[in-house]
């Protein structure tokens, strides 16, 4: 096991807006692939309503039942 920053950039990203009955409370949310520090891409969810874009700084926040919650850098 290697612990690593939870600290990227955004790589690509798309914005959800009509999803299962499960996500609906988070709709609409965005869904963003991460390139940490490191080089690693994960796929993780942006906090709340953070609008990002692609090459924006973010900060993983959260890693629930290995679902990602990052949350934009400023």
């Amino acid at each position: 096991v290697v612990n690593i920053s939870g600290e990227g950039k955004v790589f690509s990203l798309t914005r959800i807006h009509v999803t299962s009955e499960e996500f609906s409370h988070l709709t609409p949310y965005t869904v963003v692939l991460v390139e940490l520090s490191n080089g690693l891409k994960v796929t993780g969810r942006i906090e709340g309503s953070d609008k990002v874009e692609i090459n924006d700084a973010v900060t993983c926040i959260s890693n629930d039942e290995n679902s990602y919650l990052f949350q934009k850098t400023n």
